[in-house]
This record gives structure tokens, sequence and C-alpha cells, in this order.
């Protein structure tokens, strides 16, 4: 699929991406909230990107599991967790793959 019909351009780069979304925190509360629910059962974050949620909410203990269909945001979100010893399973899920791809 072309990338300027699926908008993907803006995420090629994912070190920009965390310099213009990083500091949106808003929605965190509202889905710590969420997770408070899971009963320890795993969280899916999909359209995870760098992990902008997905760690914070694994750093608080919750079980998580990121999908994305960019394989180089899914990259920086596994460097990002690395750093901070967090297990989260990355998973790529991109149109043209039949099954996902385990980025852990």
């Amino acid at each position: 699929m072309d990338k300027e019909k699926t908008n993907s351009k803006e995420y090629d780069d994912p070190i920009l991406y965390d310099k213009e979304n990083d500091e949106y925190i808003e929605d965190l509360s509202y889905l710590m909230k969420w997770a408070s629910r899971s009963e320890g059962l795993p969280i899916i974050d999909l359209a995870c990107g760098t992990g902008r949620a997905t760690i914070p909410l694994a750093s608080l203990g919750y079980k998580l599991v990121g999908v994305d269909i960019h394989k180089g945001m899914l990259c920086e979100a596994r460097k990002k967790s690395s750093k901070l010893e967090l297990q989260i399973e990355w998973t790529y899920r991109g149109e043209s793959s039949e099954h996902s791809m385990n980025f852990q």
C-alpha cells in the first residue's frame, strides 16, 4: 500500500516521533485506571508505537503486549524497555505478515 495513502510517513522516524509525542501524558491516568481492572491478565496496546503508554504501564507491574505495524517504532520501543529491564512482548502485525513477528 502506498505510504501517502496510509499516512505512515509520520512514523518513519521513531526518534522524531518521541520528541513530538513523549510529553503527551494526559491519557496515562485514564489508562492506569483501566489497567487496574486487568486482574493480572495481559493488556494489549494496539498501535503502541514506541511504547509511550506501554512502558509506563509495564513499569507499574502490569503484563503488556505492544502491537504495531511499524517495525522501526517497535525496535525503538524494545530499546527503551530493555534499558529499563521491563518484560514487554513487542509484536509486529503488518499488513504483509500472515503471522506476527515477536521482537523480544
